[in-house]
């Protein structure tokens, strides 16, 4: 690439859809401007070609997956981590539903009730990301008590910022009118 106003580029490209648009915002001054004459690709440039759209995309529902068994194991250096990733990747509506089919909502309240503030309030934000505009997520929720536990930790939490990010998943949950219950009804 020539470098002209490139300095912005990301360097891992998360879906096919991104690589797409990266390849043609970047390669717009390389355009033929006559006819383009197509011959089949040999098979070592082929093979360079899937390696290199291989190396720069990710199935999305498979590192959820794998950020989720690293949320169930044991190393609490890297649960942070994977769960501000898990967020960044909830962001989409779709994947967020996806999580609760990969067996995500399992992991919620044992993180809820973890010892460190920072993994609670990140859980807290997670929660937050899954449940905004998300009907089928709030369901979700509200079936299996989490709005419960966010009403403790905002009540008896001692971390000011787990408080913040449990009203900030409330807020989220309740902002699409779904009619709040408590669960001891």
């Amino acid at each position: 690439m020539s470098g002209e106003g490139n300095d912005n580029i990301p360097r891992n490209m998360r879906d096919i859809k991104g690589l797409l648009k990266f390849c043609i915002e970047n390669t717009k001054s390389e355009d033929a401007s006559g006819p383009s004459v197509f011959s089949p690709m040999d098979e070592e440039r082929k093979k360079w070609l899937v390696e290199a759209l291989m190396s720069m995309t990710e199935s999305p529902q498979k590192r959820m997956l794998e950020l989720i068994e690293i949320l169930i194991g044991q190393v609490e250096d890297s649960k942070v981590s994977a769960i501000e990733e898990l967020t960044e990747w909830c962001e989409d509506i779709d994947l967020a539903s996806d999580f609760f089919k990969m067996g995500g909502l399992q992991i919620i309240p044992t993180l809820l009730n973890n010892e460190r503030g920072k993994l609670r309030a990140s859980v807290c934000e997670l929660v937050a990301v899954l449940v905004q505009n998300n009907p089928t997520c709030q369901q979700v929720v509200l079936e299996n008590k989490i709005l419960t536990k966010l009403v403790d930790m905002l009540e008896n939490d001692t971390d000011s910022l787990v408080k913040t990010k449990a009203l900030y998943a409330m807020s989220c949950k309740t902002s699409c009118k779904i009619q709040y219950k408590l669960d001891n009804e």
